[in-house]
């Protein structure tokens, strides 16, 4: 790859930035909010929260950035308690039981009401980045024909919790890799400078790390993917459902819903979820629409081989 490239990339991405630009953004330590920070932090004096369990891993390359770029660093250490209130949020707002769009949008609410109880009233993100530049790990095991495929089906369905939720809590949610301009240069990219072999090790987002090493350390930049519930450590808090419900009412309710319901519930992290679910809402199966989930009964379209509403995936519309 040129240094042309890579100088286009940064010039593009710089730009995208500067018209999204705002005082906060949610700093994981990741490589994709890294490389933001980093744009951003030379335009203004820059705000990073982060949310994280204990010692998560999300904690040591945050404070890389931060201090790199002399970031405001504002750390909230998650307690259960805040757990329990995000959990109870995002089903209320995303209108799901879904146990990973449930743990990762958690960490997300957390982070943007950290920021709303801080005074801030517009954050930038990362968002986009793994749907662009093949972040997810799931991808890699396509050939490049197929993954081509993929990514365009991928493109046109995706879709982020940060902007709900950031709604709902009345901050603006700006999101530079997904600007216009950007976003279709970023489609453009060749599928092979995306994912590549280094050091025997096949890698995501391969022109990214390359091209922003030097700007955000080689530390942060080889970071493997995680997901954000495991970033931010909360993996602890999810476990506690196995020990919280006994097995006994896990089996009764179960039937229960099963029965009355129609929703096959998977485990007690997903019993968990949908006893909240069904504080706010009705059960979701309905007859008003054509093609539904077969595990839950929710509406979902023809084509569709994942259930946002409870999580169902493969599934085949009934």
């Amino acid at each position: 790859m040129t240094n042309d490239k890579c100088t286009e990339l940064r010039d593009i991405l710089s730009q995208s930035v500067q018209r999204n630009l705002s005082d906060a953004m949610l700093l994981s330590g990741g490589l994709d909010s890294s490389i933001i920070a980093s744009i951003a932090a030379k335009l203004r004096n820059l705000i990073g929260v982060t949310v994280a369990y204990r010692n998560a891993p999300d904690l040591m390359y945050a404070k890389i950035l931060a201090e790199k770029y002399s970031i405001r660093h504002l750390i909230k250490h998650l307690t259960i308690e805040d757990m329990d209130d995000a959990i109870e949020n995002v089903v209320r707002i995303m209108k799901t039981f879904d146990p990973m769009e449930i743990r990762n949008s958690s960490v997300i609410y957390a982070s943007l009401k950290e920021l709303k109880d801080n005074g801030f009233d517009s954050v930038m993100t990362g968002d986009g980045s793994d749907e662009l530049f093949i972040g997810y790990n799931y991808l890699q095991r396509f050939d490049h024909e197929k993954l081509k495929d993929e990514l365009e089906k991928l493109w046109q369905i995706m879709h982020f919790s940060s902007t709900v939720i950031g709604k709902e809590l009345k901050i603006n949610v700006k999101t530079p890799y997904l600007d216009k301009e950007f976003l279709e240069f970023a489609q453009r990219i060749p599928i092979e400078l995306k994912i590549k072999k280094e050091n025997d090790v096949k890698w995501g987002k391969w022109i990214l790390r390359s091209c922003f090493e030097y700007f955000i350390t080689k530390k942060v930049a080889w970071r493997r993917k995680m997901p954000l519930e495991e970033g931010a450590g909360i993996n602890v808090f999810v476990e506690r459902f196995n020990t919280s419900i006994n097995d006994i009412d896990f089996t009764q309710k179960v039937k229960f819903y099963t029965s009355y319901d129609s929703v096959r519930i998977r485990n007690k992290e997903h019993l968990h979820y949908y006893t909240i679910y069904r504080n706010f809402f009705e059960a979701p199966k309905t007859n008003k629409y054509e093609f539904r989930c077969p595990d839950c009964m929710a509406h979902v379209k023809n084509d569709s081989k994942f259930c946002r509403t409870c999580g169902a995936f493969p599934i085949k519309p009934e």
